[in-house]
């Protein structure tokens, strides 16, 4: 069973979605082991590296005898399990549930649907191929998910109200 004196390792870099749980344990000031491997690299395909995270995708974390991969659920563990008044933690089930909505939005809608996409067909484009189509269907789809929404995050007992601008 994983204590909070255990060792925190976070393994991955080269990504945004690997600096996610990095932020988070920055942001909560917490001690923890970064092993920077990358993905798509020979690293994350090891035997060793596959016993840990048979996905053998990056971000993963190990507290202890605790493994997770996903960085959104990563972030959620690290919040939950070191509280700081660094950072907001819901308390409310509506504030939680706010929460969620905002990161689910994010994470599912912009990264997933759009960004990674986009990501795929441009940056990497000699893995994935090339698609200019995709690429420019995507941005506009992000384009017009910013546009359409003001979000509110609770922080405290005040809400701030933020224009979602890029």
């Amino acid at each position: 069973m994983s204590s909070n004196t255990d060792t925190i390792k976070i393994w991955g870099a080269k990504t945004a979605r690997s600096l996610r749980p990095i932020w988070m344990a920055e942001e909560l000031e917490i001690d923890y082991e970064l092993l920077p491997i990358g993905p798509r690299t020979g690293e994350i395909l090891s035997e060793e590296y596959t016993k840990l995270n048979p996905k053998q995708k990056i971000p993963f974390l190990e507290h202890g005898d605790f493994k997770l991969s996903e960085s959104l659920a990563m972030c959620k563990y690290l919040q939950n399990t070191f509280p700081s008044k660094n950072l907001f933690i819901p308390q409310t089930p509506k504030h939680l549930a706010r929460e969620d909505e905002w990161c689910s939005f994010v994470y599912g809608e912009l990264d997933e649907t759009c960004l990674y996409v986009m990501r795929r067909h441009y940056d990497l484009k000699n893995i994935y191929g090339e698609s200019p189509l995709v690429v420019e269907a995507c941005r506009q789809y992000f384009i017009k998910q910013k546009i359409k929404k003001n979000y509110y995050i609770f922080a405290k007992s005040y809400i701030y109200k933020i224009n979602a601008r890029l």
